[in-house]
């Protein structure tokens, strides 16, 4: 009983000490690698000035259907 406490105990210690270093040292170092620090990218904007333009009161239809002039159907019961 002792023999497979142990065993277990050391196998989790091996899979907390494993995350643990890989917290502390490896992803810090991965971090530092590839975002490099104090580089800030030029920020992107675009502007257009406002202005009035005229209202489409009314749309042209694009497909087959909906220029076929078909009475609704009602499923009233």
């Amino acid at each position: 009983m002792t023999k497979r406490m142990l065993i277990m105990l050391g196998a989790v210690g091996l899979v907390f000490g494993g995350i643990l270093v890989f917290q502390l040292l490896v992803k810090p170092a991965m971090m530092r690698k590839f975002i490099p620090v104090g580089v800030i990218p030029p920020q992107t904007v675009s502007t257009a000035k406002a202005g009035f333009s005229e209202w489409q009161g009314e749309f042209t239809p694009t497909s087959s259907r909906a220029m076929r002039s078909r009475p609704a159907r009602r499923s009233c019961s």
